[in-house]
């Protein structure tokens, strides 16, 4: 329903400015002192409009800011990454990495489960987690850590769910 509401907000405006008229002129009469009432109906809608679209502004910035920052992050050890899969074993170092890189990944969870990463953004990180997660050794060692639970939820299921996740624009 909030979707629904901030997505079409105008939409619900405009039934209420039209019946405030009619019913100032239908149901009042025009009668000058029912005039102040239509005005306020009026304008607490156009201030409702004004918020939802302020609120709407500023999840956008919040949204881009996230997004800006993890995928400079996944940028830094992208490289790292593709070295890992096409290693035999795993190394010392590895390790390191696959750990910066399922924190970045939970981060995104989190934040997508707030509401603050949209639905289409999270199914591409899901389809690149799950490519990642191919690998035997990225795949064991992703099982290890989630022994600790220390992932704010994000479970293998969840990667799956998210990467089948239909989404509208």
């Amino acid at each position: 329903m909030t979707q629904l509401l901030s997505r079409y907000y105008f939409w619900f405006f405009v039934p209420i400015a039209i019946g405030a008229f009619i019913w100032f002129f239908l149901v009042s009469n025009g009668q000058r002192e029912d005039l102040g009432l239509v005005i306020t109906i009026i304008g607490s809608s156009l201030s409702f409009f004004y918020v939802v679209q302020k609120q709407k502004l500023e999840e956008l910035q919040t949204f881009k800011q996230l997004f800006t920052d993890f995928n400079k992050r996944y940028d830094s050890m992208n490289e790292k990454l593709n070295e890992i899969v096409k290693a035999e074993t795993l190394k010392d170092c590895h390790h390191d990495i696959l750990n910066d890189y399922f924190n970045l990944c939970s981060e995104e969870y989190l934040y997508y489960r707030k509401g603050h990463v949209y639905g289409e953004v999270w199914k591409a990180w899901c389809n690149g987690m799950l490519y990642y997660l191919a690998d035997d050794k990225i795949s064991q060692k992703w099982k290890d850590e989630q022994n600790q639970n220390s992932y704010y939820g994000l479970t293998l299921e969840e990667i799956k769910r998210g990467s089948r996740k239909r989404t509208f624009s």
